[in-house]
């Protein structure tokens, strides 16, 4: 059986920031992944949508040159080959992930992690034995109770960076801030894009003000914006909305994503009053000695750069230094759109009410 001081589940921005952290402070350290390497972030998340955010940004650069003399034809939207860059941009930086286990001697195992409260795991019939064990496991999209939906096909964000095909209509339930990036991917190489938003408004999480001008650029690439939408039901290639058929060739659900909870229930560990993210205490730990969580997998904002934060907290919590954790209002927000939209801290309507 091999020892470590660390064994972290999950190799996404929380994880790996982790274990180089606590291998560069002379820990011996593993790292287990069973999907690929570089997480929801790497993969079907911030760096893909913003690869299909550059294509749009070179449509739209091509566009507005031309009102202003430098004329050009746009051909063809060879969407496959969009797609290969897309590829080769996730591939290079998981290399670089690579390259840094490799450089750190972190060992890196690919499979699915079985683990005990006496802090054993087991992976592709491998015995590992870690003094402490950080879970990393990240989140998966949430799949929202419509009628209909489950005998449609439907992409999520896990699954719509595979598509080779280019939509021609494509329907989005959803109005947070990755369907809103996808709008605006989208929308520019000619695809017939509506938003179906069941919440007020799109973007609850921005400034108001911010909201609007974003909403109104929407409108402009030709988006259809619905809000209180009352959605009854789904069927092959349409969607009813406030009584309304919306047709699609594609059908777009990114309502949220929920924590991977497996294996913190397998544990036992205690969840928080909601019974959806799992209770960690300032330092990260859960409520079982030695094992601590991070990332998705405790609420919060669910971003890349706070799981890094929280890792590099929690390691430093197993290295015994004092540690304070992440402040909310601290955490920087940004909204990849054109315009972009950055925040941090309270909307002024949340100072109000504060």
């Amino acid at each position: 059986m091999k020892q470590y001081d660390l064994v972290v589940i999950g190799a996404g921005p929380g994880g790996y920031v982790a274990a180089v952290k606590a291998a560069q402070a002379g820990k011996k350290v593993a790292v287990i992944e069973k999907k690929a390497i570089g997480g929801t972030c790497l993969n079907v998340g911030c760096i893909p949508s913003k690869s299909y955010l550059k294509h749009s940004e070179w449509v739209l650069s091509i566009e507005e040159a031309d009102k202003y003399g430098i004329e050009t034809e746009l051909k063809k939207i060879d969407f496959n080959r969009l797609v290969k860059r897309k590829d080769q941009v996730v591939q290079t930086l998981q290399n670089g992930i690579h390259h840094l286990f490799k450089k750190n001697h972190i060992d890196y195992f690919e499979g699915e992690a079985n683990v005990k409260k006496n802090l054993e795991v087991t992976v592709n019939e491998e015995q590992l034995k870690g003094r402490n064990i950080l879970l990393a496991t990240g989140s998966r999209p949430f799949i929202p109770p419509i009628k209909g939906l489950d005998t449609c096909s439907y992409e999520t964000t896990d699954s719509f960076f595979e598509m080779r095909t280019l939509p021609k209509k494509m329907a989005v339930i959803g109005g947070g801030v990755i369907a809103v990036e996808l709008a605006f991917a989208m929308a520019p190489l000619k695809v017939a894009v509506t938003l179906i938003e069941v919440a007020p408004d799109i973007l609850l999480t921005e400034d108001e003000q911010a909201r609007q001008i974003i909403k109104q650029k929407l409108l402009d690439l030709g988006i259809q914006v619905m809000v209180q939408a009352k959605i009854t039901e789904v069927r092959p290639h349409e969607i009813i909305v406030d009584q309304q058929k919306i047709s699609f060739d594609t059908l777009l659900v990114a309502a949220g994503r929920t924590a991977n909870l497996f294996l913190a229930k397998d544990l036992g560990l205690k969840l928080d009053e909601r019974g959806k993210f799992v209770r960690v205490d300032s330092t990260y730990q859960t409520s079982q000695a030695n094992i601590y969580a991070i990332g998705d997998l405790i609420g919060g904002y669910m971003l890349a750069h706070a799981a890094s934060q929280e890792g590099i907290r929690a390691v430093s919590a197993i290295l015994g230094k004092k540690v304070s954790p992440l402040a909310k209002a601290g955490i920087p927000r940004c909204l990849y759109t054109r315009p972009e939209v950055a925040s941090f801290g309270l909307s002024e309507e949340q100072a109000r009410q504060s």
